[in-house]
């Protein structure tokens, strides 16, 4: 597929009944083509990521049968040519603790794992995406921006 047609194919798969998103979640696997590469920047400038970074996850799936330097290698590998920093933390306090949760993490879950298998992976996970960075700004897409499906 061409730059423009895997560009076309996301934004054709967003359902805006909002104006406003207030997470957002690339997640690649397996090897990652450039065309690929192209197309979730042209995305990630859609959905403005210099001004709202910490909106912003990413996540290299199907990482359940590498070692721990094969995940954090191809995760940094994701960031690097995503323009993404590998580091990006959310702290958060509780009850007097904080909480520190890694927004770039490498996750993976086997077809038919058991909840023991997978657990601390359903865990950060859920943490990403629970995690309410930037808690007074949303990601306002309007009538100006370019997607032609607004």
């Amino acid at each position: 597929m061409s730059k423009a047609q895997v560009f076309n194919a996301i934004k054709d798969r967003v359902e805006v009944n909002v104006a406003y998103i207030d997470k957002v979640i690339i997640i690649c696997s397996d090897r990652i083509e450039g065309v690929q590469v192209s197309a979730i920047k042209e995305c990630m400038k859609w959905l403005q990521f210099k001004d709202y970074k910490e909106k912003f996850s990413f996540i290299y799936n199907k990482s359940d049968r590498l070692t721990e330097m094969e995940k954090m290698t191809n995760l940094a590998y994701m960031c690097d040519e995503l323009d993404a920093d590998l580091t990006t933390r959310f702290e958060e306090k509780r009850s007097g603790l904080t909480y520190q949760t890694k927004l770039n993490q490498a996750l993976g879950f086997k077809r038919d794992a058991k909840y023991e298998e997978v657990k601390i992976d359903l865990k950060n996970l859920m943490a990403i995406i629970l995690a309410d960075t930037m808690p007074n700004k949303r990601i306002c897409l309007d009538k100006k921006s370019s997607c032609t499906i607004l």
